[in-house]
């Protein structure tokens, strides 16, 4: 999606079934995109105008090396900010209800709603996830981060300033420089028990975890890894701004490394996790998920007031 970091699919990631193959995953798409049009539709919104709705698999063998595994089944709808908040409330009521009756054997309790940058949320554990933003224009695919505003809010949140490129390049330098090749050994070894068809369910999603990061710490040992977000964006977000937010915004969502360890017998030292880069401040990560919620409540709250 322009503009848009991704959340991995919270679904089990195994090629063997069905249900996960490009034409089962199109379905799912194109379902939930007619739901949403048809939402947009009732509310006299115009398509195009007013939202948009992005629908693009991608061809792994098309895209070049700066899209993360995790990006590659890209599903999103852009909303205007005045409308965003509204289409939010009919994610929680109307669309999840009918989900529901849709999928009552869902193991996840889905849809759910997941949270990032510029009060942005996704909707996830219901199959594809769907990436979301609000656009103070939707034809030019402008959005506006609200970063600034977000690294003081946070600050308040957490007693502590939010994670800049400037200070996570150099940390990311050094741990490329002292375990870059533990993590593509790790991968190795999780591609090696795929093919052996002794992968855990949840490893799948580890080799994509895993391919992600090496790209990152790749970026590092070479320059910089990360730029931050900048007040709007325009168009597609940049590989090392998306990787940024995927850091810092979405740091609940990284892997954690003691379960690469389980799997393949791989140990990583602490100096070089990179799922623990927050420890340092006290700070479990999971807590982020928590931080962005309030901040979109807050901007909802602060839209309602005419600010």
């Amino acid at each position: 999606m322009p503009g848009e970091p991704k959340f991995e699919p919270q679904i089990e990631q195994s090629p063997k079934e069905d249900k996960y193959s490009l034409e089962a995953v199109r379905e799912d798409i194109s379902h939930k995109a007619d739901k949403i049009r048809k939402w947009g539709e009732s509310v006299g919104l115009i398509e195009g105008k007013d939202f948009k709705v992005i629908e693009s698999i991608r061809d792994t063998e098309e895209d070049d090396k700066t899209i993360a595994p995790h990006e590659l089944r890209e599903f999103g709808v852009i909303v205007g900010e005045r409308y965003y908040f509204d289409f939010k409330k009919y994610i929680e009521g109307q669309y999840t209800e009918e989900r529901k009756r849709e999928n009552p054997d869902n193991k996840y309790g889905g849809p759910n709603l997941d949270y990032s940058w510029g009060g942005r949320f996704a909707v996830i554990n219901d199959g594809v996830f769907i990436d979301t933003a609000a656009a103070s224009d939707v034809e030019k695919l402008s959005i506006p981060t609200h970063h600034e505003e977000f690294l003081k809010f946070f600050e308040e949140k957490a007693g502590f300033e939010f994670p800049t490129s400037e200070t996570l390049n150099p940390l990311l330098k050094e741990i490329s420089d002292q375990g870059l090749e533990i993590y593509k050994s790790a991968l190795e070894k999780l591609r090696t028990l795929q093919e052996q068809d002794a992968l855990p369910c949840d490893g799948y999603g580890l080799i994509d975890a895993m391919e992600h990061l090496i790209m990152i710490l790749n970026d590092a040992k070479d320059g910089e890894a990360l730029v931050d977000l900048p007040e709007v964006i325009e168009g597609d977000m940049p590989a090392k701004t998306r990787h940024y937010a995927d850091l810092t915004y979405n740091a609940e969502s990284l892997k954690d490394l003691d379960r690469v360890t389980e799997i393949t017998g791989i140990a990583f030292s602490d100096d070089i996790r990179v799922d623990k880069i927050y420890d340092k401040h006290g700070f479990n990560r999971k807590e982020m998920e928590n931080i962005c919620h309030d901040f979109s409540d807050y901007l909802d709250a602060k839209k309602d007031a005419g600010g």
